[in-house]
């Protein structure tokens, strides 16, 4: 398995943030509504975004990158490389938590984005993925917005639910690695 150096960015070190939850997501809300300049903001193709331009053009839309299955959450991250790192297209998973366990299967991923299997090495910006639980069987993933001690706050989409991209919250338990482009390792 590919792992990328742990270390820092900009400073921020996530083994030593201590954080309270509801800071990060004030902060986090802050982030985004501190950008907002119109709900329907859209970018073209060459016209590439910071992660707060993707939070603020997608927040609440239900994003379908593939067209297969409806908005599912491995949709959200797929849109978020293309618009913001102007990644290719990516191969199909069964599930989000395959983007880990099959990583080593997948080269076209492997050309662009590193994997980080420690739970707590999670930077902003990287794409978090969670393993399957008894009621979720294909995990779950989404981008990693804050760290705290005990929560990730993230931008993510329920492929059950299909309402739309969100901000929410995770506990560090059930994370089985992190991807991050190899730009930024």
């Amino acid at each position: 398995m590919t792992i990328c150096k742990e270390g820092r960015q900009n400073g921020f070190d996530s083994r030593t943030h201590s954080g309270r939850l509801d800071r990060a997501l004030q902060v986090a809300w802050r982030n985004v509504l501190g950008f907002f300049h119109s709900a329907s903001r859209r970018f073209s193709l060459g016209a590439f975004m910071d992660l707060w331009d993707f939070v603020q053009a997608y927040i609440k839309t239900k994003v379908d990158w593939d067209k297969k299955w409806g908005p599912q959450c491995v949709d959200l991250p797929r849109q978020y490389w293309h618009d913001v790192w102007g990644f290719p297209k990516f191969e199909g998973v069964d599930g989000a938590k395959d983007l880990v366990l099959k990583y080593n299967q997948m080269p076209i991923e492997k050309e662009y984005l590193c994997l980080v299997s420690d739970p707590k090495s999670g930077r902003q910006g990287d794409v978090v993925v969670f393993g399957a639980t008894e009621k979720n069987e294909f995990g779950h993933v989404a981008i990693v917005l804050d760290i705290t001690m005990n929560y990730l706050v993230v931008f993510e989409q329920d492929g059950f639910k299909k309402d739309g991209a969100k901000i929410g919250k995770w506990r560090y338990n059930n994370v089985i690695g992190y991807l991050r482009p190899w730009s930024e390792v």
